[in-house]
């Protein structure tokens, strides 16, 4: 099985359905940038716990990215 990569974003991660999630993760490799990690570790208590708890419980469920937002920057420009 050959795996694409998946970027997700925190609207996804909130609001997309189980069985949605499930497949993804099986499917894909998944790919955090690290300002959604960032994000994610700074909201409140509660916010952060629903997000992560919706990742699999797998080793390494998501692939960290870095580096980003110099790329955007460059992008909008």
């Amino acid at each position: 099985m050959t795996y694409s990569d998946v970027v997700i974003d925190k609207s996804f991660l909130h609001g997309a359905p189980r069985d949605r999630l499930d497949f993804l993760f099986r499917s894909h490799r998944v790919l955090m940038t690290e300002a959604l990690f960032y994000e994610l570790l700074t909201t409140k208590r509660a916010e952060r716990a629903r997000c992560f708890k919706r990742l699999p419980a797998i080793e390494n469920p998501v692939v960290l990215v870095q580096g980003v937002g110099p790329i955007l920057r460059w992008e909008v420009d």
